[in-house]
């Protein structure tokens, strides 16, 4: 190491240690003063709990994105205006950025997150605010996304290492959370997924990259993909008009469709590596294919046969082969794939 560089090194810690002793002293002053350093530092009484609120311009903002760790979310409707709630979030341990166009929220308090790159930003308070992330490191923080009347929303985006929840009968039994035209797109990584009561004429978009329980119950939407590496997903009243598709790699499917029409729709469901129960029909390490759309929709006049690919075996004969299967969302049709496990469709 270059002399200079070791210069600077020095100099740099010094300037943390002072740094420190700065704020620890502050601290200790301020105690003895009664003075708050902090507009947010709750009370021993309630476990030091506090909400911080972020009011939503419904006249502009058109999209909404959380990137948080172990952090439970919350989406829920509202009659009054929409809004943020950050709970138990002390400063320094976020990132909330307002656009022209729509609002950012991921998590703070980490040297990674100090220069925002993208919006040319350094976030850098001070050393306190690192200090009053750590006196509160084990508080359970949560995040409420209250959705009232947006005029302009195109876009949701939500990931998180916790849980994911929708719940649109906060405001009533009878009530639904409905986001037309509104994109909707949950990532977890390691929580739960809860969506129940919601509506929505656009696309509802649910990824689990860990192990995860994937709930949704009486949801009505346009398009839905599902996907998962590890999750059992379990699904009551559950329709989408245009594609209905779900993937995951290991776990388990349960589908009670309700007054979702089916017979309406070309089916597929696989279970290379599982069972697939459908009605009185169970079908082992298979699938089963049912091209109602297709059928209802054909023209009769019009047949073919499908082209298969074949190769020679050794003694000259063309063996037929089934070429690799991959499926993606599709119009007009209900997919479910499970690679390594059971579908159960009620």
């Amino acid at each position: 190491m270059k002399p200079t560089s070791v210069i600077f090194l020095i100099v740099s810690v010094l300037l943390a240690c002072v740094g420190l002793l700065l704020c620890f002293t502050a601290t200790s002053i301020a105690a003895n003063d009664g003075t708050a350093i902090f507009s947010q530092t709750g009370s021993a009484e309630t476990g030091y709990n506090y909400t911080t609120t972020f009011a939503l311009d419904e006249s502009k903002t058109a999209t909404i994105s959380f990137d948080l760790a172990d952090v439970d979310v919350y989406v829920y409707p509202t009659n009054e205006q929409s809004r943020i709630e950050l709970v138990n979030f002390p400063e320094g341990s976020y990132r909330y950025h307002e656009t022209k166009t729509g609002v950012k929220l991921t998590d703070g308090a980490s040297f990674k997150n100090m220069l925002d790159l993208e919006n040319l930003e350094i976030n850098f308070n001070g050393f306190r605010d690192y200090l009053h992330w750590y006196r509160y490191r084990n508080n359970r923080k949560s995040v409420n996304l209250y959705i009232g009347a947006p005029e302009h929303l195109t876009k949701i985006s939500i990931a998180s290492s916790g849980n994911i929840t929708v719940d649109g009968r906060r405001t009533g039994q009878n009530t639904y959370l409905e986001l037309n035209d509104i994109d909707v797109e949950f990532t977890s990584r390691g929580g739960d997924i809860n969506v129940s009561a919601f509506r929505s004429t656009s696309m509802l978009k649910l990824e689990a990259t860990d192990e995860a329980f994937i709930n949704l119950d009486s949801v009505y939407v346009n398009n839905l993909e599902i996907y998962g590496v590890n999750s059992f997903v379990d699904m009551n009243y559950v329709s989408a008009d245009y594609s209905f598709f779900v993937e995951i790699n290991q776990g388990n499917v349960e589908f009670a469709p309700g007054s979702f029409n089916l017979s309406a729709y070309d089916l597929i469901f696989s279970a290379k590596d599982g069972t697939v129960k459908y009605g009185q029909q169970l079908i082992k390490n298979g699938a089963y294919e049912k091209a109602n759309y297709t059928e209802a929709h054909s023209d009769p006049s019009e047949s073919g046969e499908e082209d298969r690919e074949s190769e020679t075996d050794e003694a000259g004969n063309a063996e037929e082969t089934e070429a690799p299967v991959t499926y993606k969302p599709t119009p007009n049709s209900v997919i479910i794939i499970v690679k390594k496990g059971d579908i159960t469709v009620k």
